[in-house]
C-alpha cells in the first residue's frame, strides 16, 4: 500500500490538519483499522490523534481515496470527535387509566 497525500490544510482553529489522501496498490479496500495505522506511520503519531472521515474506494479499482483529520493533540481530538446521540427512554404510557 502507497500513501500519497493530493491536498492538506492546517486548521489552526481546530487545532488539526485536514485532507484527502489517495492509496494505491491494493486491490480490496482496506479495513479502517489498517488505513488508521498506515496514516500514524506516515504523519508519526498516535491513532487517538487520527479521525477517519470517509474511505472510498470506485467500482473497478483504482486508487482509494481518503478523507481524514489530523489533531495536534489528544485533547483536540476529544473536543470534536462525534459523539452518537442517545436514545431517549420511552415515556410510560397512561392510556386505558380514567
Amino acid at each position: 500500500m502507497e500513501l500519497t497525500i493530493h491536498t492538506e490544510q492546517d486548521n489552526k482553529l481546530c487545532g488539526r490538519k485536514e485532507g484527502i489522501a489517495h492509496i494505491t496498490g491494493v486491490h480490496v479496500t482496506p479495513s479502517l483499522a489498517e488505513v488508521k495505522k498506515l496514516l500514524t506511520s506516515h504523519f508519526k503519531t498516535s491513532e487517538n490523534c487520527i479521525d477517519l472521515r470517509k474511505v472510498q474506494s470506485m467500482f473497478g479499482g483504482g486508487p482509494i481515496t481518503v478523507q481524514y483529520y489530523v489533531y495536534h493533540t489528544s485533547e483536540h481530538s476529544t473536543v470534536f470527535t462525534r459523539t452518537p446521540k442517545t436514545k431517549k427512554a420511552a415515556a410510560p404510557s397512561s392510556a386505558g387509566t380514567a
